[in-house]
């Protein structure tokens, strides 16, 4: 249980209730030769009560992905993977209408779907330069973080989304 206040001390009283969170994940990886598979589900159900009846929310986040990687050489590799993630969450009480509910898996604002195509170049054993392009459906708007903010974004979001992402790593 949390207890404080919203607005400073004293002068909003609030207590959450967490009743027990619940997170299966399993990860598989299979790897044979130069071609290397990963797949991982993972589920998240969580309930929370705010001020005993002020608000009480219910959330099921649901998220999966497959990658396949193929290595041409010992420097040169392309991949790609396909990730899906998902909310739905239903809020009661007073304060409820703040926070709307999220019941239609496939409106933009409740997914995040992304096809993604890599390629990778490790220049030398330590150092590593990779290139994605990113293909995504849906922004996933909730309360949990997942790369779409409101204040990088205040004309709002777009029902899908390109990316070119350019990485580089150091291994030692």
């Amino acid at each position: 249980m949390l207890r404080g206040s919203l607005a400073g001390p004293g002068t909003l009283p609030y207590s959450t209730v967490s009743k027990p969170v619940w997170t299966n994940q399993f990860y598989g990886q299979y790897s044979r030769g130069n071609l290397q598979i990963d797949s991982e589900y993972r589920r998240y159900l969580y309930h929370l009560v705010v001020n005993g009846d002020l608000l009480e929310t219910t959330a099921d986040l649901r998220s999966w992905y497959v990658s396949g990687a193929y290595r041409f050489s010992k420097r040169i590799a392309v991949g790609s993977y396909y990730s899906r993630y998902s909310i739905i969450r239903i809020s009661t009480g007073p304060i409820a209408a703040l926070f709307p509910d999220q019941t239609d898996t496939g409106l933009p604002a409740n997914h995040i779907y992304d096809k993604v195509i890599s390629g990778r170049v490790d220049l030398n054993k330590f150092w590593n330069m990779k290139v994605e392009g990113h293909f995504m459906n849906g922004y996933g708007a909730s309360t949990f973080p997942d790369g779409f903010y409101p204040q990088v974004n205040p004309q709002g979001f777009k029902p899908n989304t390109n990316a070119l992402v350019l990485k580089t790593s150091v291994n030692f």
